[in-house]
């Protein structure tokens, strides 16, 4: 089919709502390497073609220690993309504890704090969401199974107790 396709698909959502804010979510493009570079590219092509895409979502799942990304790193990617006269947006972050991290909650409060800083300090960020709020239904939660079996990859546990992750996802609103 060849990227055309993305193009008819964002001009065709562009038709049906023009007040849309188009966005185009991926997952796995807040670290350097090739994933990044090949999005970038591809949103650098679709402006230059004139295709509505007014923004960037990064699903940023961090579902083991090598996903995890410096803050700073998603802030250039922000700030690549404000270059390109695109938003950018954290539209589904969760960051499951191993069993094997030792400081898993402080782990876990760091990266969805730095993203949220990053997000709050860049005038292009134009929102934070984390992939749901409470590890009972999680992202990362096996409901195949009854009873399901919660998850730690958000800012509520299974019981609806705040964690270290929503303290710190406090802070940062209050530094902002």
């Amino acid at each position: 089919m060849g990227e055309e396709y993305i193009d008819e698909a964002f001009r065709a959502a562009h038709r049906a709502d023009p007040k849309a804010r188009l966005f185009l979510n991926e997952y796995g493009v807040e670290e350097e390497g090739e994933r990044w570079d090949a999005l970038y590219d591809l949103v650098k092509r679709l402006k230059e073609r004139g295709v509505p895409i007014d923004g960037v979502g990064f699903q940023n799942h961090e579902y083991a220690p090598g996903d995890r990304t410096d803050p700073e790193t998603f802030r250039s990617h922000v700030r690549d993309l404000a270059e390109l006269g695109v938003q950018a947006r954290v539209s589904e972050m969760d960051v499951p504890i191993g069993e094997d991290e030792e400081d898993g909650r402080q782990t876990q409060a760091d990266e969805m704090a730095g993203k949220l800083r990053a997000c709050l300090e860049e005038p292009n960020c134009t929102s934070f969401s984390t992939w749901g709020f409470t590890d009972r239904y999680g992202s990362t939660a096996d409901t195949k199974i009854y009873p399901p079996r919660t998850a730690d990859s958000l800012p509520w546990d299974a019981a609806l107790r705040p964690k270290l992750a929503y303290e710190r996802l406090l802070e940062a609103f209050d530094e902002a």
